[in-house]
């Protein structure tokens, strides 16, 4: 799917995006190394499995610092150029011809004097969920600035048309220091937090959330409706008083 980007090439007055550049392992930890060197890859990197079935492992990255810790990463899996991008990236939710961007902290960045100092495989849980918000954070102007409405207008319209694709969602980063160069760094067709949480689809919709009634008002209306049952049915008067004790 990522391949849809880097084949767009897309670059306009608005800016340009890409993908990091990367590799897949479906298996075999110990040819990851030369596999790596042979594509030209830049240390760090980030590793991303190919499972996507929800779980907590599907959701976990790995950050490898040397050569010799990428024997350690687990295939199958994605491995990518990791790029700084503030420690912020971008979900683009895209259903139909509707987008919406919300922040999300993210990776920090890695200097060099880290980058020489480090060593191994750091593995981190979930990273972009939705408790990590930053919409409210204050955060420096150029790495909270988002992504531009026209640039995000035509690669959503671009993908609609590769992907065959009307709900998906895009994480974006902008590389750290060039303000118009965006790296789209993963794709998720029907995303889960759209297909479960109501208060998210309706988000994204703009439409208003319905708050949801208290439990004991949802009892309530459940004995009510019970007992109009039981009287059109004509029901003695016993049942009643026992629906009453026990509501």
């Amino acid at each position: 799917m990522l391949q849809c980007v880097a084949d767009m090439n897309l670059s306009d007055t608005y800016g340009k995006v890409g993908v990091p550049r990367q590799l897949v392992i479906k298996r075999d930890s110990s040819s990851i190394p030369d596999a790596v060197t042979k594509a030209g890859l830049i240390l760090p990197l980030v590793a991303k499995p190919l499972v996507a079935d929800g779980s907590a492992k599907s959701h976990e990255l790995s950050l490898a610092y040397d050569e010799y810790s990428l024997q350690k990463l687990e295939p199958p899996l994605v491995i990518q150029e990791f790029v700084n991008h503030g420690g912020v990236l971008f979900k683009v939710y895209i259903v139909g011809e509707a987008i919406k961007v919300v922040r999300r902290f993210s990776l920090p960045d890695v200097t060099k004097r880290e980058l020489s100092k480090n060593a191994g495989v750091f593995r981190f849980p979930r990273v972009s969920c939705a408790a990590a918000s930053a919409d409210d954070a204050d955060l420096d102007p150029s790495v909270a600035e988002l992504p531009p409405r026209p640039l995000l207008e035509r690669l959503a319209k671009e993908l609609r048309r590769r992907l065959g694709l009307r709900l998906f969602n895009l994480d974006i980063i902008r590389e750290h220091g060039r303000r118009d160069h965006f790296y789209v760094i993963d794709i998720n067709y029907f995303p889960g937090k759209v297909r479960e949480n109501a208060w998210v689809r309706t988000y994204i919709y703009g439409l208003p959330v319905k708050p949801r009634a208290k439990p004991i008002q949802e009892k309530i209306g459940i004995i009510s409706k019970l007992l109009e049952t039981l009287k059109n049915r004509n029901v003695e008067k016993g049942w009643h008083q026992m629906v009453f004790q026990n509501r």
